[in-house]
């Protein structure tokens, strides 16, 4: 009697795992798949990057999410959750302003969810000249056919070397 319990034990195992193996198997639960979007891959120091974020839900029922952005070593710079509904895509906006010391060059830029990553390289530059300028003098009347003079004062006050043409 225990030698066909045996038997018949390693049957239904035997089973069990043919019939597992011909299903394919479709999760109930949400499953959250990520695509990152930055539109500028220059970030100048002191200035805020804005991250557009498509997430969409591949599983079977509704899901919260927490996604993060991670700019480089610095983690959860900024956060957001929401609800997602089974195949249904929502965007949403995360954003850091990169310091005014950060070091210049490339960067990888990731968001993350508990289901995926997606990761952009951006490069930090320094601000680039900027210019701005004071009228210091100006004509107020100007005759028909004659020149308008002015006098001003320009100042570069970005962080590069600029050339005025």
């Amino acid at each position: 009697m225990k030698k066909f319990k045996v038997g018949l034990l390693i049957i239904i195992s035997l089973a069990i795992a043919a019939n597992f193996s011909s299903c394919t198997l479709t999760s109930s639960e949400p499953v959250m798949a990520s695509e990152v979007t930055i539109e500028n891959t220059e970030i100048v120091r002191g200035e805020e990057m804005i991250v557009s974020v498509k997430v969409t839900n591949t599983g079977g029922s509704i899901g919260d999410q927490i996604i993060y952005l991670d700019f480089g070593d610095n983690e959860g710079v900024d956060y957001e959750q929401f609800s997602v509904r089974p195949e249904m895509s929502l965007t949403k906006e995360l954003s850091y302003v990169v310091p005014d010391n950060h070091p210049l060059g490339e960067v990888d830029v990731t968001v993350r969810s508990e289901d995926d990553s997606d990761t952009v390289v951006v490069e930090v530059i320094d601000s680039p000249a900027f210019y701005e300028i004071e009228i210091q003098e100006i004509q107020s009347r100007i005759p028909v056919g004659q020149t308008l003079e002015v006098v001003a004062e320009v100042t570069n006050t970005g962080a590069e070397v600029g050339k005025i043409a």
